[in-house]
């Protein structure tokens, strides 16, 4: 089951992050994140989607090295921090999505995507952080 969940979290924020590199190289998708204000980005805010770009690849990356997807020699309680901290931003998220955000598309999208995310990312640090399977 951890590894089923971890594979969903992994697979979500792939999916933030190629989102924001297309964001990066001007995709008309800006209505899906940081409150719909742009349909593309410009230019010189665009360095909040390299900044997420960056944060979601490498937490997709952490939850495979976590749930024993991925070998590496990279310190799993250093991972689990990253991780925890990563959680508490995607629950804060859904709130700020849900109910602060004008944009219809990232409040009925991106909103659901957050909460599964941040569902998966807790059962994993709290109940499988332990257990192998």
């Amino acid at each position: 089951m951890k590894k089923r969940l971890s594979i969903v979290c992994s697979s979500l924020y792939l999916f933030n992050a190629i989102l924001h590199l297309l964001l990066i190289f001007g995709a008309p998708l800006g209505e899906f994140v940081l409150g719909g204000i742009y349909i593309v980005i410009p230019f010189h805010l665009r360095i909040v989607n390299v900044i997420f770009f960056i944060l979601w690849m490498s937490a997709g990356y952490a939850y495979l090295i976590f749930c024993d997807i991925l070998k590496t020699n990279i310190n799993l309680n250093l991972v689990k921090k990253y991780l925890t901290g990563i959680t508490i931003f995607t629950t804060i998220a859904i709130f700020s999505n849900l109910f602060i955000t004008n944009s219809l598309k990232e409040k009925y999208l991106m909103t659901p995507l957050t909460l599964i995310v941040s569902v998966c990312s807790i059962l994993i640090l709290t109940k499988y952080s332990t257990s192998k399977d």
